[in-house]
């Protein structure tokens, strides 16, 4: 098996020969699917990812789109670093009472690849794992490329399993 350094390099090369526009219409495939597979009437909070475009990460803006025009109750925010955050919904600023609560309905998490039963394999910093760990009450969705599934992935006790894993092809 391989380890999962290795399996990151191997994905992350094979992603990034995706063209710009093949990255475009998956990614929007990909969204479209997130967007009808969840009841957004009964949320309130969505964590996500901003999309590193030099990395070929699928880019979760039109999901945003469809959720902040549809649903404007919904608050959305993403890290902008370890310390701040951006935070959009209507009629809120970044204030610092929403950083002492911020337990999240749903949490939109970027990754390389995947597994059948739903563990990632990310970057190798451990932030999701970590951050993901604090908001068990979460619906925990993985945005990937169907390239990115493989049964070779080594997982670790601490890797968190998520609930949901959209690809363009399947949804987990």
């Amino acid at each position: 098996m391989l380890s999962k350094s290795n399996l990151r390099q191997i994905l992350k090369t094979e992603r990034l020969r995706l063209s710009n526009d093949q990255l475009a219409s998956i990614s929007r495939i990909i969204c479209d699917k997130a967007y009808q597979s969840i009841d957004w009437q009964n949320v309130t909070t969505v964590h996500h990812y901003m999309a590193i475009s030099r990395s070929n990460e699928v880019d979760c803006e039109s999901l945003l789109d469809k959720i902040r025009r549809n649903h404007p109750h919904i608050l959305t925010m993403t890290w902008l670093d370890n310390k701040n955050f951006s935070i959009r919904a209507s009629g809120l600023d970044n204030s610092s009472e929403l950083r002492d609560s911020m337990l999240f309905d749903v949490i939109i998490v970027p990754m390389l690849g995947f597994n059948n039963d739903r563990h990632r394999l990310g970057y190798g910093g451990g932030f999701y794992d970590q951050f993901l760990a604090t908001q068990p009450q979460a619906k925990k969705i993985g945005l990937c490329f169907s390239a990115g599934n493989t049964e070779k992935l080594p997982v670790e006790e601490h890797d968190i399993a998520l609930d949901m894993i959209i690809t363009e092809d399947q949804i987990l």
